[in-house]
């Protein structure tokens, strides 16, 4: 930091990286990346000076916190798409244990946890979708588990959450309102109300501390990143700026949030495509194709058959995929063929106990793409600004759903011959 020199430590590669963690000794460097290759993710070390990194575990899904004698490290894992658990192991991942564990509707969230300097407890950020949407930090007991919430403060969102040296609170990245910039907050540990110590119209994402907690650093963004966008090339000038918004998760807002002013014309935030696209984005489209007045053959053509769940009840379920009717990510997708009958005749009723929230579909086979990583199959996406095609976008995936694991690809469309 004296010198404020640049070392590249790891090669560029074709992978998402999150997590960087320093070793207590500070002579390795720990990151989580995800590939091909580790899909789920994997923790890797490396030395501080460079050299080939070291596949320590697979699966993990956030970044790690390291115990204070650095002998055990703790992180966020997903035993399946509605419960992921906070895992305890030694430094090397071996012998790793659940210390405790959240179910749909509510999560961990995959930020990184944190331990406390006793070594007693882990700070981690709570998720909470269930009757209106917020998250807070909550403390985990080494001992047995047991959860606590540190503050009642409640945020949209929260980042980065490291105690400060003498154990007597925490330091946070944590976004107020929906729309608003992450700013930096005080939370007194064992009572007292979290205080923000930033205010500004910057965006403060990340936070780390130096071991005394004397120093702090975050990475800052003016205007949200706005201002660094626009200085990444003088020849480049940047329109706009167009967030994509899951409309079904405006209504799980807290009203506080204030949401409802996105869909009132004069506002200050462009709203395109509002409270419409809810139709088209639903999974239950496909049964009204036949009450449609416009044509529609295109989309008809590329459309599975769709069934109400309860008209498929005795039918082999090897032919049926049961989706919920906002399913996003893979997340509720459940394919009929890999189902035992007792789960599939479970999922059947509790689709009768919410009909409308369900939709079953035919199944299909994605005709598989060659690549250097094997077969591939493609989900092809195309996405609609006031009612017309503005773009598309590629995932693909090793496997028939296309879940948070798939990897994004460009989409390059042939220009027609002048002649076509």
């Amino acid at each position: 930091m004296a010198a404020a020199s640049q070392a590249q430590i790891i090669p560029p590669a074709a992978a998402h990286f999150r997590g960087l963690s320093f070793s207590r000794d500070g002579e390795f460097l720990y990151f989580v990346a995800a590939d091909w290759d580790n899909e789920k993710g994997a923790l890797f070390q490396v030395p501080v000076l460079g050299g080939p990194p070291r596949k320590l575990l697979t699966d993990i899904q956030s970044p790690i916190t390291f115990s204070p004698d650095g002998k055990h490290l703790a992180f966020v894992r997903y035993a399946s798409p509605k419960e992921n658990v906070l895992i305890v192991s030694n430094f090397d991942g071996s012998e790793a244990r659940e210390l405790a564990k959240h179910s749909s509707p509510d999560f961990f969230s995959t930020m990184a946890p944190a331990w406390s300097p006793d070594g007693s407890l882990i700070a981690c950020v709570y998720q909470n979708t269930s009757g209106g949407y917020y998250e807070n930090v909550v403390s985990v007991s080494i001992a047995d588990g047991t959860e606590a919430p540190i503050t009642p403060q409640r945020w949209w969102q929260v980042g980065q959450v490291v105690w400060l040296a003498d154990g007597k609170g925490l330091i946070a990245s944590a976004t107020e309102e929906a729309g608003s910039l992450p700013q930096l907050w005080y939370l007194p540990y064992k009572g007292g109300a979290a205080k923000r110590i930033t205010n500004d119209l910057n965006g403060y994402v990340d936070v780390s501390l130096t071991a005394d907690s004397k120093t702090l650093v975050s990475v800052q963004g003016a205007d949200g990143g706005l201002e660094f966008l626009g200085r990444i090339d003088n020849q480049v000038k940047i329109d706009a700026v167009i967030r994509f918004y899951q409309v079904e998760w405006l209504s799980q807002l807290p009203r506080r949030a204030g949401w409802k002013n996105l869909l009132k014309p004069g506002g200050r935030t462009c709203v395109i495509n509002p409270t419409i696209s809810a139709i088209s984005e639903s999974k239950r489209l496909g049964l009204c194709l036949g009450h449609l007045s416009a044509r529609s053959d295109t989309f008809r053509d590329l459309s599975p058959e769709c069934r109400e769940p309860h008209e498929i009840e005795g039918s082999p379920k090897e032919d049926w995929v049961l989706k919920a009717t906002y399913a996003n990510t893979g997340d509720e997708v459940h394919l009929g063929g890999e189902m035992s009958l007792e789960d599939w005749s479970s999922l059947l009723r509790k689709t009768r106990r919410d009909p409308h929230g369900w939709v079953a579909q035919r199944r299909f086979e994605t005709l598989a793409l060659r690549s250097t990583v094997g077969p591939v199959k493609p989900c092809v996406g195309v996405f609609v600004i006031a009612g017309r095609a503005a773009g598309a976008y590629v995932r693909l995936s090793r496997t028939q759903v296309t879940d948070a694991y798939a990897l994004e690809a460009p989409l390059f469309i042939m220009k027609p011959k002048e002649n076509d």
